[in-house]
């Protein structure tokens, strides 16, 4: 899968915006309905896996845990040694709302099970997490959000059945963006609207490619809010 070359994301954020894996439109505001109470975490709501020092901040959102109805757990680990090799100042993010779905991965078929985003997603961050909602867009340089179906179901707002992958490159196009076709390596970068893009598991590719690929997307984020263009 190419990167797209915009997307709509929290149009409010007033620093530097990358995604990977499925590119798509994000939710703005997510039904209080769905909401949980409490938060999640040991040290609090300021909770966060973060680096030391002076390095960029950085803010990861999360979509649950699994590939199949949650962030897929290779690329945001990836992304996470990734930003902590180059320094930053990491926050981790989901939204306090239920699932689209619950789906068995060792079936790969949906279950009757409720789950709560936020929760799930406290796996992968080790429980050092706080409510999307909290997240305050001036306290950060760039956000990044990790691939996995789980993007699509529980942060997007455009409908699951106009997004089969094989139909990937006519999605982006209808988005009114352009599809570039990258190696599982390589990373695209959108200079003019701050944008780095990588296709991750859009790849049908060895593991260690697709670490590597998420690696150049991290170094270009954060050579972007270096150089601040």
């Amino acid at each position: 899968m190419g990167a797209q070359d915009r997307v709509t994301i929290r149009p409010d954020f007033p620093g530097h915006v990358w995604l990977f894996g499925p590119q798509i439109p994000v939710r703005e505001e997510f039904p209080k309905s769905r909401k949980m109470s409490g938060k999640i975490g040991r040290h609090g709501s300021r909770a966060a896996l973060t680096e030391r020092g002076m390095g960029k901040r950085v803010a990861l959102v999360l979509a649950g845990c699994g590939v199949f109805d949650g962030s897929e757990v290779h690329e945001a680990s990836a992304a996470l040694v990734h930003l902590s090799r180059g320094g930053a100042q990491v926050r981790i993010f989901a939204p306090n709302i239920e699932q689209m779905h619950v789906v068995d991965h060792f079936r790969g078929s949906p279950t009757e099970e409720k789950r709560n985003v936020l929760v799930e997603s406290a796996r992968l961050a080790r429980g050092n997490i706080e409510d999307l909602a909290e997240l305050k867009v001036g306290e950060f340089d760039a956000v990044i959000f990790p691939g996995g179906f789980g993007v699509a179901k529980n942060l997007c707002s455009w409908p699951i059945g106009l997004f089969p992958d094989a139909e990937t490159a006519s999605a982006i196009v209808e988005l009114g963006c352009k599809h570039i076709c990258k190696d599982v390596t390589e990373s695209h970068v959108d200079a003019t609207n701050k944008i780095v893009t990588t296709c991750a598991f859009m790849c049908k590719a060895p593991l260690h490619e697709i670490f590597d690929g998420v690696g150049t997307m991290v170094a270009e984020v954060l050579k972007l809010t270096k150089t601040g263009k």
